[in-house]
């Protein structure tokens, strides 16, 4: 019994460092050099420094980050996609147009809302959508939200997501990151 506030103590710490607002408090910057899958575009993300980082499997995801806890996971991709020419303002008003981001989050799994916002003061389009995988493991229940910054012949994607097992366990997970999401996500600057 008397081992019991020190326990107690200890638990709140360990808890408190796996918070959204501990991330926030404890975040660093993870910076493109231009060079490899970032085609020429140096751009400075604002990322939980206890996240573990790597490099993506797939051509176009330069890097991405997760954190694990308990089977439920949070992460964070950042995506450089070439375009032929660089876009027009008609192309880009097209591609984050409420139409178009309802369209692309729709292929993805559920639409839940779509938005036109700035970052770092380039036009861009916000879409959250949730989503589920099938697996031989079982169902996996995730919500994205996902930032498409067009920038002269590129577009850079940033996708933040939360996921589980348990389909309310994911949406709460969600309820909790979101505001942790997008104020990341508006720490972004395109260099």
């Amino acid at each position: 019994m008397k081992y019991l506030p020190i326990f107690l103590l200890l638990y709140n710490y360990c808890f408190s460092q796996n918070t959204p607002l501990y991330f926030w408090e404890h975040r660093c910057d993870y910076k493109t050099d231009g060079t490899g899958k970032s085609l020429n575009l140096k751009i400075k993300l604002s990322v939980p420094c206890s996240w573990t980082k790597a490099d993506g499997e797939r051509p176009h995801i330069v890097k991405k980050f997760t954190f694990t806890e308990s089977g439920n996971t949070a992460g964070i991709n950042l995506n450089i996609n070439k375009t032929d020419a660089p876009l027009t303002q008609n192309e880009i008003d097209q591609l984050i147009s409420y139409n178009e981001l309802k369209r692309i989050a729709e292929k993805y799994g559920t639409f839940i809302s779509a938005r036109h916002i700035k970052i770092d003061g380039v036009e861009t389009g916000e879409i959250i959508y949730i989503s589920k995988r099938e697996s031989t493991l079982g169902t996996f229940y995730q919500t994205t939200i996902q930032y498409f910054i067009p920038f002269k012949d590129k577009i850079v994607l940033l996708t933040y997501s939360v996921g589980s097992s348990d389909e309310n366990t994911a949406q709460n997970l969600f309820n909790n990151y979101k505001t942790l999401f997008k104020g990341l996500a508006g720490q972004t600057v395109i260099i």
